[in-house]
């Protein structure tokens, strides 16, 4: 797998759980 590729998905992930504290 692509590092970068991964970073991307890690901080989209990241800002929706900050966005939506309620599903984390």
């Amino acid at each position: 797998m692509n590092i970068i590729l991964l970073g991307k998905l890690a901080r989209f992930v990241y800002k929706n759980i900050k966005r939506d504290p309620k599903i984390y």
